[in-house]
């Protein structure tokens, strides 16, 4: 949920869902995302002894070789079984196998760095080796200096958190032309608070010294992870803790009171939290 000043909007934060598939042998590999968690990590694709059956490239297509599947939050319900998606591993990142020469006015080449992007009818099976793709809009081209390992997770988290920053972002710009100082609380530090976290500094720039950025959480581990990371501060949440102390200490650390609010938590105890803590 985003929350400002002057109004209560809720932003959608759409997360893709993924799944293993028991039929294909993968070899899962923890690997941080530029330093950024270690809880966030992607499914390097190997070749089991059967190779899987080679999709013809269809008119107009591509063939797409997976080599990254993205590991997302759910991945944890998945392997215990309380759900089975529809069809796994929609965070892909891959290169280009095979280009239809009916492809017209293609700039698309083999061997180039790609993510795939589901949408709605198109639900790609990260799994499998090989994935055609009828539409290539849905591929998007990356440039060599991207991992593979990092790619496969922007269609996912990456770009859920990006969401969030360019709805904030209106909001901040408006209050800048009033305040001298704007504070954003993000609400959770895991990897959709880290991502926001970075994407927003990197948006902001750093010579912008008048947007603070701050980050509350119940976990110490995942907030000394923000701190690493240069948030201008960190709150703890401890949940055992009375509300009005929770409060107190959150205004506190965010002097001048907080401006806008990107929860990704959005329980209702968070989001009355965050709205007693908003400037009105």
């Amino acid at each position: 949920m985003l929350l400002g000043s002057n109004w209560k909007r809720k932003a959608n934060i759409n997360m893709l869902d993924n799944e293993v598939n028991k039929n294909e042998q993968v070899k899962v590999a923890r690997m941080g995302m530029m330093g950024v968690s270690e809880g966030i990590s992607s499914l390097p694709m190997e070749c089991s002894s059967t190779m899987s059956e080679m999709p013809s490239c269809p008119k107009g297509g591509i063939v797409v070789k997976v080599c990254y599947a993205g590991v997302c939050y759910s991945e944890g319900y998945i392997r215990k079984g309380h759900f089975r998606p529809k069809l796994p591993g929609v965070e892909i990142a891959g290169t280009i196998h095979e280009v239809c020469n009916t492809l017209p006015n293609c700039n698309i080449l083999p061997g180039e760095h790609v993510i795939m992007y589901p949408s709605e009818g198109f639900e790609p099976d990260g799994y499998q080796e090989f994935v055609a793709v009828e539409n290539t809009e849905q591929v998007i081209q990356l440039p060599p200096s991207v991992p593979l390992e990092i790619a496969s997770m922007l269609p996912g988290s990456a770009l859920s958190a990006f969401n969030a920053v360019l709805r904030a972002l209106p909001h901040v710009e408006k209050l800048q032309k009033v305040k001298s100082c704007v504070n954003v609380l993000i609400v959770g530090a895991g990897c959709l608070g880290l991502w926001t976290l970075k994407l927003a500094q990197y948006l902001i720039g750093e010579t912008n010294n008048n947007i603070r950025l701050f980050v509350a959480d119940n976990s110490i581990d995942k907030l000394i992870t923000a701190q690493d990371h240069d948030a201008h501060d960190i709150i703890h949440w401890c949940e055992e803790d009375h509300e009005q102390y929770i409060i107190e200490r959150t205004l506190d650390a965010c002097r001048g009171g907080v401006d806008v609010v990107v929860d990704f938590i959005s329980s209702p105890r968070t989001m009355m939290r965050s709205l007693k803590v908003l400037n009105r």
